[in-house]
């Protein structure tokens, strides 16, 4: 991942170069057997997520956003690593709530749909608030605005609507 400032992106959309290949970088690697799936910012902006599949299954990284900064010294490393699932399955679906920035939901090709939450006190924990193993792979997650119900979309066609603990509605 590479990280820099948001006005190098304007300079180079706006069509002008300028300092573009002066700017300043930070990069922060992944072990080179990560793949990235997805990645995303929680509802205040504070934590990235970035969903990734190694040889071992699936997981989300979580990130303080401070720590992947251009002007923060230091290699960034993730608060937490949340696994998907328990087996070596790959990553599908990732999305934060829109209104409790501390929660997400992830699904993978074992059938598996997850909802974590991370303890904004102490980053590095984080608890597992429902986990199920459904009839197909989970391929669309959506919050609802408030962030109290999550929709589930299947490769069947079936549609979930469900609570953060995997509950149907």
């Amino acid at each position: 991942m590479v990280s820099f400032r948001s006005g190098i992106a304007h300079e180079v959309s706006g069509g002008t170069f300028g300092n573009a290949s002066k700017a300043q970088t930070k990069v922060t690697a992944l072990e080179p057997q990560w793949e990235i799936v997805s990645i995303g910012l929680n509802a205040d902006e504070t934590l990235l997520g970035v969903f990734s599949n190694n040889q071992y299954g699936c997981f989300v990284l979580v990130y303080n956003i401070l720590a992947l900064c251009v002007d923060v010294p230091g290699e960034a490393i993730p608060l937490c690593s949340v696994r998907v699932g328990n087996t070596a399955s790959k990553g599908v679906a990732f999305e934060w709530n829109p209104a409790l920035a501390d929660m997400f939901a992830a699904s993978d090709t074992d059938r598996t749909l997850s909802v974590a939450k991370v303890d904004m006190q102490n980053p590095s924990k984080y608890s597992i608030l429902g986990e199920k193993k459904l009839e197909a792979i989970i391929s669309e997650i959506s919050w609802s605005p408030k962030g109290k119900q999550l929709v589930a979309g299947d490769a069947n066609g079936k549609i979930f609507q469900l609570k953060p603990e995997i509950e149907v509605e």
